[in-house]
């Protein structure tokens, strides 16, 4: 079973037979970009598929698994199990992130609601949310959308700015809460006390929530294929204005107040560059890996 040879295969029983791609594709209701990846080798096409494409090229299905010519029933239907087991894992690759994404997703909401929308006071403990915020990075990491690409195009630009205003949320949501504190006088003075609290826990909430969808964006619309440190610092910036909402309820006096929010600071921080840090790793590692095994394919060719 060579993906090569299918795609050639096809390539060619298609322009013998005068389609285009595109008529190609609507023909047996697929993109173009299907029979183009098939073309090119680097996919095959579903076993759902192959009687159409078998039909509508005039070639077996047969040739179609095997890629050539053949007569050995035996030795085609060792490829289309094959083939069958191959689609099997593919499915379940797809399968993964989405699950990943869903934890993920399931974390934060529950999260965001016991804090902004609950109303049930503050009794939670910061410490717990570094051990959700541990949770949802060990599945970034392990489940990720594939390997990291050097993209030097307007991709990659855009990805500099999605990082860039990531980084922006970050940063804002502790400017609120240095503001809160350097000029609580002044703010009480303008603000009515009972409405302090509130209008900061809102201005949390959003950028909590602007977070939130810019991660989700990130991961089924740009897939993680840049390795965006974005993507962390936004799990970072929706945990780090959970923490904060949670201990505004919990203020005994400024010093210790400041204290315990840098801590949260810093921590969020911390593990928000080593996650990125790790997960950059694993993906050079694995690119290497993929580098090293094309060498070896095309050496022995």
């Amino acid at each position: 079973m060579d993906k090569e040879k299918t795609g050639m295969l096809i390539k060619e029983a298609r322009i013998s037979k005068g389609y285009t791609q595109a008529e190609l594709a609507a023909i047996i209701g697929v993109s173009n970009k299907a029979v183009s990846h098939w073309e090119n080798g680097e996919s095959y096409p579903d076993v759902g598929l192959l009687e159409s494409l078998s039909s509508c090229l005039g070639i077996s299905i047969e040739e179609l698994v095997v890629g050539e010519p053949t007569d050995n029933d035996e030795f085609t239907m060792k490829e289309i199990k094959r083939l069958l087991r191959s689609k099997r894992k593919e499915s379940i690759k797809k399968i993964i992130p989405l699950f990943a994404n869903a934890i993920i997703m399931i974390i934060i909401l529950g999260r965001f609601y016991f804090a902004f929308l609950s109303g049930r006071g503050y009794s939670w403990d910061y410490t717990n949310d570094f051990a959700l915020l541990t949770v949802c990075y060990l599945i970034m990491i392990f489940f990720n959308c594939g390997p990291g690409k050097t993209q030097i195009n307007n991709k990659m630009i855009f990805s500099k700015a999605r990082v860039t205003f990531s980084l922006s949320l970050f940063a804002l949501s502790i400017f609120c809460m240095i503001m809160f504190f350097a000029f609580c006088d002044i703010i009480l003075k303008v603000i009515p006390a009972e409405y302090v609290g509130h209008t900061l826990s809102f201005l949390l909430g959003v950028i909590a929530v602007i977070s939130a969808g810019l991660f989700e964006y990130i991961w089924f619309i740009a897939k993680n294929k840049c390795n965006e440190l974005a993507s962390f610092v936004n799990i970072g910036t929706i945990f780090l204005c959970i923490s904060y909402r949670e201990w505004l309820g919990s203020l005994l006096s400024i010093e210790v107040s400041l204290h315990s929010l840098w801590i949260i600071t810093i921590v969020i921080g911390v593990m928000m560059i080593t996650s990125w840090i790790i997960s950059s790793l694993l993906r050079l590692n694995e690119k290497r890996r993929a580098f090293n095994g094309n060498s070896v394919r095309v050496r022995k060719h």
